[in-house]
């Protein structure tokens, strides 16, 4: 039923057998990042999804055990009652060897629209390293799309807008997101 509930299932790629499962308390729709986050060798899935669960968890790719939950990471933390789109996988950004996550959070189940936020989370803790908005503060269901340079992210394009408003498409210098150029 959804917004009751939600997980995901590894299942072993040669044999199709259920390796494990692990349930969540609302509904999860986000493709998933894969990246090593415990050092196990072992990547580990990111999910994202409604704002019951907080949005987003990472759970250990060897055995399904939940290892960071976005709320329970950031305590006191006021997260909008809008979805955790799809987790980005972003280079080592806060120094610890294990990559990060850009997440944006945006839209609802509602007619309030508030304006998109965009996280950038430790892949290793979950915390978050910072959280800004969209230069029009407008909402955005968008996944950036990542430039490097030398191996670094440079910039980022993203544009913003829902389904019932309209947006715009936006070029942003990263860590800062500050406006290169607006269409």
């Amino acid at each position: 039923i959804e917004g009751k509930h939600g997980g995901m299932s590894a299942v072993d790629g040669r044999t199709g057998s259920l390796l494990w499962t692990y349930h969540a308390a609302d509904e999860v729709f986000t493709t998933t990042p894969l990246l090593d986050l415990n050092g196990d060798g072992v990547e580990d899935p990111v999910m994202g999804g409604r704002t019951l669960n907080r949005g987003v968890m990472a759970l250990d790719g060897r055995t399904g055990v939940k290892l960071w939950f976005l709320g329970e990471a950031n305590p006191g933390s006021d997260f909008p009652k809008t979805n955790f789109n799809t987790p980005l996988r972003l280079p080592d950004q806060d120094g610890d060897g294990i990559d990060d996550l850009l997440v944006g959070q945006s839209g609802g189940q509602d007619d309030t629209r508030p304006p998109a936020r965009y996280h950038l989370i430790s892949g290793k803790t979950g915390r978050i390293i910072w959280t800004k908005m969209l230069p029009d503060r407008l909402e955005s269901y968008a996944l950036p799309a990542v430039i490097m340079k030398d191996g670094e992210v440079e910039s980022f394009i993203v544009g913003s807008g829902g389904e019932t408003l309209p947006g715009h498409l936006f070029r942003l210098d990263f860590p800062e997101m500050t406006e290169r150029w607006r269409f």
